[in-house]
């Protein structure tokens, strides 16, 4: 069926009806007009075409050609190169990290995420077809960057002098708008069933590698924790969820000034052993501190 078949078959539907029918995919009709090859302004009354169930055979018709229109639009889309594709990817998380943070999860739609990345919603729809898609493509994304981290941090020799270069990381060089996400995810898990099991699901794959590498660090002799490892691993969650607030919310907030004196509390409740020098007693850690708040200080 070509471009035309489906404009006249368009048009005969909508000409034919005079109450609300759905918009499938929420973008809003005129949007699909674009799609079928429709001027935007086709439709002069787009609040004619209200959400509502369809009723009657003629919406029931139109509800089913609109989802093959947008279906078979996509199938027709050309397809990229893989790294075309990543980038593409890449470029609609990007902008809908923006328009989370900024506006947070209800003020956000599909359509503002579409101006912001500057791509039609047939393009977006390619890649989420909604806005938990999108939550779930960012959780995943920040989950695999700090699973990369992680490893290194696994590895390093002085464990305190690693986990400082990662909260350097999150807490002074990483944008603020990383942290008025996670806030503002945090807040809507509490009130969408499917955004608490992404949200929750990457909480417990961070809490879970801190667990296991803290029992390894004691097992091998490292660490002389002085908690057991389930309520030290509780509590490194809370005051790291604090500084992610605090950065978040307050403009003002020194993390650089901070950072040096959370690395000195968790180091006196991890209890690093000292063998030979290898590790660093969170009192010979308060040397770098210095360093790390004069650059904290220039951000």
């Amino acid at each position: 069926m070509g471009c035309g078949t489906y404009c006249s078959s368009f048009f005969e539907v909508i000409s034919a009806i005079r109450e609300p029918i759905p918009d499938p995919l929420g973008y809003g009709l005129s949007c699909i007009c674009h799609w079928v090859g429709l001027p935007r302004n086709f439709l002069q009354n787009e609040q004619l075409f209200a959400l509502t169930s369809p009723q009657s055979s003629i919406k029931q018709n139109a509800h089913s050609f609109l989802n093959l229109a947008c279906i078979r639009t996509v199938a027709a889309m050309p397809k990229l190169k893989p790294d075309t594709q990543r980038a593409r990817r890449e470029h609609i998380l990007d902008a809908a990290l923006r328009c989370f943070s900024n506006g947070g999860f209800h003020a956000t739609t599909m359509q503002t995420i579409c101006r912001e990345a500057n791509v039609s919603p047939g393009a977006l729809y390619v890649y989420f077809d909604s806005k938990e898609a999108l939550i779930a493509g960012l959780c995943e994304r920040d989950r695999a960057e700090f699973a990369e981290r992680f490893a290194a941090l696994a590895t390093a020799p002085d464990f305190l002098e690693a986990l400082a270069a990662i909260g350097e990381h999150y807490f002074i060089e990483e944008g603020r708008e990383r942290q008025r996400f996670a806030v503002e995810m945090g807040i809507e898990a509490t009130r969408n069933p499917r955004i608490a099991e992404i949200f929750l699901g990457v909480e417990k794959y961070c809490s879970d590698n801190f667990e296991a590498l803290f029992r390894r660090l004691e097992e091998e002799g490292r660490i002389a924790p002085r908690t057991d490892i389930q309520t030290l691993v509780s509590v490194f969650n809370i005051v790291g969820d604090g500084m992610f607030w605090r950065r978040a919310i307050y403009p003002d907030a020194d993390m650089g000034a901070v950072l040096p004196v959370v690395i000195d509390l968790i180091g006196s409740l991890l209890n690093p052993v000292k063998q030979g020098t290898v590790e660093r007693t969170p009192a010979e850690h308060k040397v770098s501190r210095a360093k790390v708040s004069a650059r904290g200080g220039c951000r």
